[in-house]
């Protein structure tokens, strides 16, 4: 009985210790988003900062704009995954391999989501097809 009365109450404590906060104070941001979000993101206007804080495991931060854009970040600050609701995502976000082969291939599309993903990149394209390429840029499949 003692045993689970243990578990129970570190299974408690460690509920209690992790947990959101919600911000919008940019300086919660580990300094390599503050840059980012200072380089590609100065002219808007942040709704809400998302500190994802799990036990025994680093920080992970969201952020939202109130006219859409998310982007997601790892525990240093280098972002995880960029999305906008409308429009195109800053160009400087975006690998020159990922933007060359949408403009050659999908001329009418914007990149409107890019994820980092284990061995490359995912770039969704506002016709809602999703092309992953690996790290040295080649296309490797393509989802709708």
């Amino acid at each position: 009985m003692k045993k689970w009365i243990v578990i129970a109450f570190l299974a408690t404590a460690m509920t209690a210790c992790a947990g959101d906060q919600i911000t919008r104070d940019v300086s919660a941001l580990p300094e390599n988003a503050q840059a980012l979000l200072r380089q590609h993101f100065s002219d808007r206007t942040i709704d809400w900062i998302n500190i994802d804080r799990e036990f025994l495991r680093k920080d992970t931060y969201e952020v939202r704009f109130t006219d859409g854009p998310e982007l997601d970040f790892d525990r240093e600050g280098n972002w995880r995954e960029v999305s906008v609701l409308h429009g195109a995502l800053p160009p400087g976000l975006i690998p020159l391999f990922v933007s060359d082969y949408v403009a050659k291939h999908f001329p009418d599309q914007l990149i409107e989501s890019l994820e980092r993903e284990k061995n490359g990149f995912g770039a969704e394209l506002t016709n809602d097809l999703t092309l992953h390429f690996n790290r040295q840029g080649a296309l490797v499949r393509t989802d709708d």
